[in-house]
């Protein structure tokens, strides 16, 4: 399995596309438009289980203050690393719907 995973939205839903390399993950990012595939939200890094935002969320990421930030920091990983159980298992997302409530009002405000 690819250890980045691009992170976007999608007719109400979170969707990842693996990428094996960072640069390819952050190239990809940079170069989708919202009709394309979604919203574009960020890469995950499964090594280092890191979110790098895309660049206007990360703008305002960086306006928070360090709780909001530790808390939706903690809320897309979690995403991120069920999207990635789901695909390697099959498994059903469960508790994800809660999890992408509570992110969809930073989503949308960009």
């Amino acid at each position: 399995m690819s250890r980045f995973s691009l992170i976007y939205a999608k007719d109400g839903q979170y969707q990842q596309l693996y990428c094996t390399s960072q640069n390819e993950a952050i190239g990809l990012l940079q170069h989708i438009s919202v009709g394309q595939i979604g919203i574009p939200i960020g890469v995950y890094d499964a090594k280092t289980e890191l979110f790098s935002w895309e660049t206007n969320r990360q703008q305002q990421y960086n306006r928070m203050s360090i709780e909001e930030q530790g808390r939706l920091g903690s809320q897309i990983i979690a995403v991120a690393q069920t999207l990635r159980r789901q695909q390697e298992h099959g498994a059903a997302l469960a508790g994800l719907h809660q999890t992408q409530a509570n992110l969809a009002n930073f989503i949308n405000r960009i």
